[in-house]
């Protein structure tokens, strides 16, 4: 990714962040996560859940793999964890604290709640991310 490019893709995850995902990342961290609408609670084109067609309400869970098509983009709570993935991105989550979340392909933006957790990049992996929030 060139510099021009990856400038233009943290700008575009910044304003998706400021028309709309601030506010789920408000309620994320002030709130108990059983409180929280669990799954997806917004989209925009294809967007599938473990390779079937996923809309708001769909649920996301410890396990699944979320993937966007071109033009698409997702924002979906995890316990009390909040995830805006942009388009063509393959996101894989995994049933533990040591595999938590992987990405395959494309940009996520997320905000942990508490507890640690490992994320893995293409480029790298992340031990211990708690508390936190990372564009990846």
């Amino acid at each position: 990714m060139t510099k021009l490019k990856r400038r233009q893709f943290i700008r575009g995850l910044a304003a998706g962040a400021a028309g709309g995902l601030t506010a789920w990342i408000q309620r994320a961290l002030a709130a108990d996560a059983k409180s929280l609408p669990q799954g997806i609670v917004e989209s925009r084109g294809d967007v599938m859940v473990n390779g079937k067609p996923a809309t708001k309400g769909s649920p996301v869970a410890p396990g699944d793999v979320v993937e966007t098509g071109k033009g698409a983009r997702a924002v979906y709570l995890i316990d009390d964890n909040v995830f805006l993935q942009r388009q063509n991105s393959r996101v894989e989550f995994g049933n533990s604290v040591e595999t938590f979340l992987r990405i395959v392909t494309g940009g996520l933006l997320g905000v942990f709640g508490k507890g640690g957790r490992e994320l893995t990049t293409p480029v790298g992996t992340i031990r211990d991310a708690r508390g936190s929030g990372l564009v990846m």
